[in-house]
């Protein structure tokens, strides 16, 4: 479906490597969502300014070291106070 829309420049970015378009640097990360939707978020930086942008988490692995330097962090998460994904045993 996402073919269909009127993009005129479309781009698979690879995880965890930072992408330069057009003078705007992009890293896409991944994140945890859930065990059946992987998610991804993405650091966009210009200049000496970057912002952390993810439409939909429950844990940010790494976070210390995914958000080091960023200005502004977007984010929306279901919960704070309690673990929503069910782990796998032996993790």
């Amino acid at each position: 479906m996402l073919h269909l829309l009127p993009v005129g420049d479309r781009r698979i970015l690879p995880l965890n490597k930072s992408v330069l378009i057009d003078g705007v640097r992009v890293k896409a990360v991944p994140v945890e969502h859930s065990i059946r939707a992987p998610a991804v978020g993405y650091r966009v930086s210009t200049n000496a300014r970057s912002f952390f942008y993810v439409p939909d988490v429950a844990r940010l692995p790494n976070a210390s070291d995914v958000l080091r330097g960023t200005d502004i962090y977007i984010g929306d998460g279901a919960t704070l106070s309690r673990a929503m994904l069910p782990r796998e045993t032996g993790r």
